[in-house]
């Protein structure tokens, strides 16, 4: 479960990438949970199936995962989903950039 020593959740304000080392994944990413909701590319039209899209249209709206930094420990959770309207703006709201390793 969720600890205040392992995400970032119930305060005030978002923190640093990699600021509770100890809820890393066992890949080595941080903060997927707490911190700020993430956009997905998935649609929430869509929601069950979850089947990604290469961009969002106007009037789509896609899902969020991961819970902020002002969600409650039970919101922190891989079921846990919302949505967003593209055009909304929030502080607990961001992207996570993500890129394939190169094997050499």
């Amino acid at each position: 479960p969720p600890t205040n020593a392992r995400a970032a959740f119930g305060i005030a304000a978002p923190v640093p990438i990699g600021a509770f080392p100890s809820g890393a994944a066992t890949c080595g990413a941080q903060d997927l949970s707490g911190n700020i909701w993430e956009w997905t590319a998935s649609l929430a039209e869509s929601s069950e199936s979850l089947k990604p899209c290469e961009d969002v249209s106007p009037g789509e709206t896609p899902v969020i995962k991961g819970g902020g930094f002002d969600s409650k420990a039970e919101d922190l959770r891989c079921g846990a989903s919302s949505w967003r309207h593209p055009g909304q703006r929030s502080t607990n709201l961001g992207f996570r950039a993500v890129r394939t390793a190169v094997k050499e």
